[in-house]
């Protein structure tokens, strides 16, 4: 049998060559026109280098455990590092007309009164008024039926990017023209960073003409009487994208009581996305219901108002550690309600309630993905001496992604505490190798140089 001179090897390439590069600059123009004016387009064709990325840590993934591991009680020995990297921009006014609280994530009354601290806001500008009383906010709201923020602009998130996506559509809606990338640039140096923690993205908004707030403890009723003052509210929240499930931003925009939902520009899952109140109170357990409010500066004693006594720290985690307790009686065998009361004793300085709590929520099984999140119980082990766990947890976060700051701070915490100086050393160099600007290391190293 003979070959026609076009099966010939190479014969076709020669005669089509100019055919086949014509066909590629065509698809080129095209996709480059594609990529320029539909975003969700662009978000894909930018997934196609990180989802590579994804495939080579997630088969590095499958030699790790999926939960975190069974703690190892170790004796205690006498803390010596102290530095905390989740620290909370607070109000500047201390509210005095408190009510009593209900354990039910309709209300928003919050803990009895107790003594109050106060705290410190991060906003611009500074407010400088004295403080009044400021009377806490009486029931949950007339029923709207559906309330809806309209005017939102609905951003899809590029890759792992929730946080300053989110951030740049609240931005947006009061006149900030920040896109994602300036938010992701500022928040996280490094693209591949799993976390952009909310003191983080508060961060970004000073300077911006307005002003944030960050706090836990959020009920139902206090994001619908945002949704009715027209201020969106960011949550922090656990969402299930996989079996294990991960941390994740979303923005309420609207609720509906009728079906009792929430109306959310999730930049994730689109744009009025719904969730029930329910599923989204349960959800947001794991991050002991924070959110964060981004307002006006003429907005503030409007925003006081709403969040009432939770304004004070004090009785604010006092507040959500009830909750949590009320969550945890409700059913022993929930993970995330027994790390959430972690979470609240850690804060309120009780670590060795802390602990008992963390070493709970573990023994039940904790997703391993906690940890990339929050670090209170890096914090609470360090604070009861609790070296070895705290390098454990640290390892299989830093096993499964290298370039967490805060994994490898908290890993130098301990290495220095049982006296291995020059390995903290180098951890805290990875820390800001991935994060220049992440105080935690930089104060800790000058304090090994001193």
């Amino acid at each position: 049998m003979h070959l026609n001179k076009h099966d010939r090897p190479g014969q076709f390439w020669k005669n089509h060559t100019r055919r086949i590069l014509k066909a590629l600059l065509a698809l080129i123009v095209i996709g480059g026109v594609l990529y320029a004016s539909v975003p969700e387009f662009r978000r894909r064709v930018d997934y196609i280098p990180i989802r590579i990325y994804m495939f080579f840590v997630e088969k590095k993934r499958a030699h790790q455990p999926m939960l975190l591991p069974t703690p190892v009680i170790s004796a205690m020995r006498q803390p010596t590092c102290t530095t905390t990297v989740t620290t909370t921009p607070t109000p500047t006014e201390t509210p005095t007309s408190i009510s009593t609280m209900t354990p039910d994530h309709r209300s928003d009354a919050t803990a009895t009164a107790g003594p109050t601290a106060t705290p410190t806001e991060t906003s611009i500008p500074t407010e400088t008024s004295t403080p009044t009383e400021t009377p806490a906010p009486t029931g949950t709201p007339t029923p709207q039926h559906t309330k809806t923020l309209l005017d939102i602009h609905h951003l899809w998130q590029n890759w792992n990017n929730c946080g300053p996506a989110n951030l740049a559509q609240v931005l947006h809606y009061y006149g900030d023209q920040s896109t994602q990338d300036d938010v992701q640039q500022f928040t996280k140096p490094n693209k591949w960073d799993m976390n952009v923690s909310p003191h983080e993205l508060a961060a970004y908004v000073v300077n911006r003409g307005l002003n944030v707030i960050i706090r836990q403890g959020g009920q139902i009723g206090t994001l619908e009487r945002f949704v009715d003052q027209q201020i969106p509210v960011i949550l922090e929240t656990w969402c299930y994208p996989d079996e294990y499930g991960g941390g994740h931003y979303r923005t309420v925009i609207g609720y509906d009581e009728t079906t009792q939902e929430l109306i959310t520009s999730d930049t994730q899952f689109g744009p009025n996305y719904r969730i029930a109140y329910d599923k989204q109170y349960q959800e947001w357990t794991a991050f002991n219901w924070l959110y964060i409010v981004v307002y006006r500066p003429e907005q503030g004693e409007l925003v006081r108002r709403i969040i009432g006594p939770d304004m004070d720290d004090d009785l604010m985690y006092q507040h959500a550690l009830d909750m949590a307790q009320a969550q945890v009686n409700a059913n022993q065998d929930d993970p995330f309600a027994w790390f959430t009361v972690g979470t609240n004793y850690a804060a309120m300085g009780d670590y060795e309630s802390a602990a008992l709590a963390y070493d709970q929520a573990r023994i039940l099984g904790v997703p391993f993905r906690m940890l990339w999140y929050q670090f209170g119980a890096f914090e609470t082990y360090i604070q009861v001496g609790r070296y070895q766990d705290v390098i454990d947890l640290a390892t299989l976060n830093l096993n499964t992604v290298g370039n967490q700051e805060e994994s490898h701070y908290y890993l130098g915490c301990a290495l220095e505490a049982l006296g291995n100086i020059e390995a903290a050393k180098s951890a805290y160099q990875k820390a800001l190798k991935f994060n220049p600007g992440f105080t935690p290391a930089i104060e800790a190293l000058d304090n090994l140089s001193r």
